[in-house]
């Protein structure tokens, strides 16, 4: 039981370092591939912060 927690706190992990590393290349698009990328990758997730994160910047609020 502890190494599937463990294997899944890796997992967990892993996810938030790609997403962050989405979330900084959608911060830093200086072309529009890089800006659809990002999208792209941050879509591919389900978290509601990413999500809520991703509309604030997009809505300006």
């Amino acid at each position: 039981m502890y190494l599937l927690q463990e294997l899944y706190v890796e997992q967990v992990y892993a996810d938030w370092e790609e997403q962050a590393a989405y979330l900084h290349d959608f911060m830093h698009a200086t072309n529009p591939w890089q800006f659809f990328n990002a999208i792209n990758g941050l879509n591919s997730y389900r978290s509601p912060y990413i999500y809520h994160c991703l509309r604030s910047c997009l809505d300006g609020t």
